[in-house]
């Protein structure tokens, strides 16, 4: 359910999501591994 909400979110603003992504990656690169 949640990944839903999730997945809803990111349509809507996907330039967003993106670059917070990038940024947790960035900043987090530990926990994509």
């Amino acid at each position: 359910m949640e990944l839903e909400v999730v997945d809803s979110r990111r349509e809507k603003t996907p330039a967003f999501h993106m670059t917070l992504d990038l940024s947790v990656k960035a900043f987090l690169p530990q926990t994509n591994s």
